[in-house]
């Protein structure tokens, strides 16, 4: 029986953690080429970029500078991150009027700042509603 409420206190402390979620910038009147989303943070562990769009997002894919302090280290990476699949399927989880979809390995562990440049040949691109961190 002790053994019992033991598993049942451990079960309620590990369902009490609950992770961290830095809010972008709200982008729903459209994300500018020149806007940059910063995000200040300093995780142990790897942060997930997650995508929040609608399902007239008119592409595929997006395309992200994204540079993160590390230390004394600068880091710049050029990704296209597939939002859908090659029959057009949303990623991630879908309804009809909102789209996530979280992605893991972009931004490595003990960053200091994220800068995300929206960096697809649109002047202004519609319908990213947000792009946050989750850690």
């Amino acid at each position: 029986m002790k053994y019992f409420y033991l598993i049942a206190i451990l079960g309620f402390c590990i369902a009490c953690q609950s992770s961290q979620k830095l809010k972008g910038k709200d982008l729903s009147s459209g994300w500018n080429y020149g806007d940059i989303l910063e995000y200040q943070l300093n995780v142990p562990n790897n942060p997930s970029l997650v995508i929040n769009h609608t399902p007239d997002y008119q592409y595929e894919n997006l395309y992200l500078l994204i540079e993160q302090k590390l230390g004394s280290q600068d880091k710049i990476d050029t990704v296209s991150l597939q939002l859908a699949d090659e029959l057009g399927y949303w990623k991630g989880d879908c309804s009809t009027t909102n789209c996530k979809l979280s992605l893991e390995g972009l931004i490595e562990a003990n960053s200091e700042s994220i800068r995300l440049h929206q960096y697809s040949r649109e002047k202004t691109l519609q319908h990213i509603r947000s792009i946050d961190i989750v850690y």
